[in-house]
């Protein structure tokens, strides 16, 4: 299971599913820095072909990891490697995206306050910048995106 980079609590929690005895699973040892190798692993092992804005891969890895097995420690210090890898030029470029595949499937009418604030609220949920979003919907209002 180590061998798989699986994290202390689910290695811990397939040995009792297996029948070990407790003393036995108490008697394991996980050195700390075993534990962030393996975590760094597994989370980039899960970014690769991620296509989402940052603060959703953010908590999307975060997930990953606990699901994993890792401690919310070990988690906490291993996410920021989110800040090093990801590319943030493409934060606009994917928000583009989401909103014209938005656009076909709703009708939206960007002069309606409601809806504009609708619209601003539902992609500010998603993790993007408010600023962002409002940028996108009036390049968008303009004609210059879609």
């Amino acid at each position: 299971l180590h061998n798989k980079k699986y994290g202390k609590n689910k290695i811990i929690q397939k040995c009792y599913d297996e029948g070990f005895s407790k003393s036995l699973i108490e008697n394991l040892v996980f050195e700390e820095e075993l534990e962030k190798e393996k975590a760094t692993y597994q989370l980039k092992k899960y970014f690769v072909g991620k296509n989402k804005n940052y603060q959703k891969l953010k908590e999307n890895g975060y997930t990953f990891l606990l699901n994993q097995g890792f401690d919310f420690d070990i988690c906490s210090n291993v996410i920021k490697i989110i800040d090093d890898v990801y590319d943030f030029s493409k934060e606009k470029e994917l928000l583009e995206k989401e909103l014209k595949k938005y656009f076909l499937s709703h009708q939206i009418n960007l002069d309606d306050y409601q809806e504009y604030q609708k619209l601003l609220v539902t992609f500010t949920k998603k993790g993007y910048s408010y600023e962002d979003v409002k940028n996108v919907i009036k390049g968008v209002k303009e004609n210059e995106i879609c």
